[in-house]
């Protein structure tokens, strides 16, 4: 049996969901290949133009906090290695080193991120127009 399985869904969500997209990482999945499986895919796509997202579901303690952050790498007394990096790290690397070949081939990159204007609104306080 793999590590990482494909999941079965109901043939009602079959029609709506691309099956092959869907993962269950089981406890013996590597970073590594939850990245490669998952996180690549998903950064290729929006590099392409397409929207991506990863949700992680499951139980309390299954480990979708570690599989998403990983250990704090930054921390040398967790003896945390590069293996142990999540997703969202991961990701992001790939992105910018992504960005960088771009440019250097000479492709304009731009990019932003949309703050929540709640948060924004109360640094600003009330009397903000």
């Amino acid at each position: 049996m793999h590590a990482c399985m494909p999941a079965f869904l109901p043939s009602e969500l079959q029609l709506k969901i691309d099956a092959r997209s869907v993962q269950v990482a089981g406890q013996d999945c590597t970073q590594d290949h939850v990245f490669e499986t998952v996180g690549r895919p998903s950064c290729e796509a929006c590099l392409e133009g397409f929207n991506s997202t990863v949700f992680a579901y499951g139980q309390t303690g299954a480990g979708k906090t570690f599989t998403m952050q990983g250990h704090d790498t930054d921390d040398a007394a967790s003896g945390a290695g590069d293996k142990d990096r999540g997703l969202i790290p991961r990701v992001f690397d790939y992105l910018f080193n992504r960005f960088a070949e771009l440019k250097a081939d000479g492709v304009e990159v731009r990019f932003g991120a949309p703050l929540p204007s709640l948060p924004l609104d109360c640094w600003r306080g009330p009397t903000h127009k």
